[in-house]
């Protein structure tokens, strides 16, 4: 899968809570297949949102693997997990919660500046009185009203 690829299907997965269901949603599925004696599309209509069934059924198709089989099924599950995994992150932290909005804005703009998928992981905390940190890739960018205020006694 190229990088537009994956921008193109993990387009609606943002955050970090979005990325952590798909994966539990995936998980789920592959136990639920030898569990139950039932057809594939019947256990995945009973355990998982229509959101993510078209992000899973995407995936099959993009990655051309038959999800009725049920080899390629835990095969192709498996691969789902480990590229959502294997997304970049990025930690911020927000003195306040954000809008949904604010938060599609936040995502397209580190998509588009750096020219692949980033999952955001978003923490909300008043300690930082205003403005944001930001970790990514192991270094801190802190940008906070606490910073600036701490610099400036």
């Amino acid at each position: 899968m190229n990088n537009e690829d994956v921008k193109a299907l993990y387009s609606k997965i943002i955050t970090e809570d979005e990325a952590e269901e798909l994966i539990s949603a995936a998980e789920k599925l592959t136990r639920d297949v030898y569990s139950f004696a039932e057809d594939i599309q019947v256990i995945m209509n009973k355990t998982i949102s229509i959101e993510v069934q078209k992000v899973i059924t995407d995936f099959f198709k993009l990655n051309s693997l038959n999800m009725f089989d049920t080899v390629e099924f835990h095969k192709g599950l498996d691969s789902l997990i480990q590229s959502l995994q294997e997304l970049k992150r990025v930690d911020i932290s927000l003195a306040f919660k954000p809008s949904a909005q604010f938060i599609q804005e936040l995502a397209l703009w580190f998509n588009n500046n750096l020219k692949e998928k980033i999952i955001l992981n978003l923490n909300f905390g008043k300690e930082i009185i205003g403005g944001a940190q930001l970790n990514f890739m192991g270094k801190l960018y802190d940008y906070s009203l606490k910073k600036t205020l701490e610099e400036n006694k």
